[in-house]
């Protein structure tokens, strides 16, 4: 190969590598996710706890998925559960979340979705810590 076909090869690489609609963002409260508008964008609903903290988002624009994680007030599980249900296990759009909800449930966290119109989040709740991870598609 030419020394010219190799530095094309890799700058093609490098630029392609780099390109990532990945979005993350780290709130330290409840407030300040809301003062960003990031329920009104609909990365998360509205539905967690207002004691909500350390909220870490993580939104892929290309495939419109988000994962992340939060903590709340252990005091305030029964009303965030109200407005969850089991999870069905129904199949996400990329087979790698199916892995990841089976391990976190190994890991003792409860598995439970919220469905709105077309957009699906999956909480994995640890009911004793407060702890959250979560996946939207």
């Amino acid at each position: 190969m030419k020394i010219r076909t190799i530095h094309f090869l890799l700058f093609a690489m490098l630029f392609l590598g780099g390109c990532s609609d990945t979005v993350t963002n780290h709130y330290a409260t409840r407030a300040i996710a809301e003062a960003d508008n990031l329920f009104e964008r609909g990365w998360l609903p509205s539905l967690i706890p207002a004691s909500a903290k350390d909220i870490t988002t993580s939104n892929d624009l290309d495939i419109n998925i988000s994962e992340g994680e939060f903590r709340y007030d252990p005091k305030e599980t029964t009303e965030f559960l109200k407005h969850l249900k089991p999870y069905s296990g129904q199949k996400p759009k990329l087979d790698r979340w199916q892995t990841y909800i089976a391990k976190q449930k190994n890991e003792g966290y409860d598995a439970f979705e919220y469905t709105a119109g077309k957009t699906v989040w999956v909480f994995l709740v640890s009911t004793g810590t407060g702890h959250v991870r979560y996946v939207m598609w």
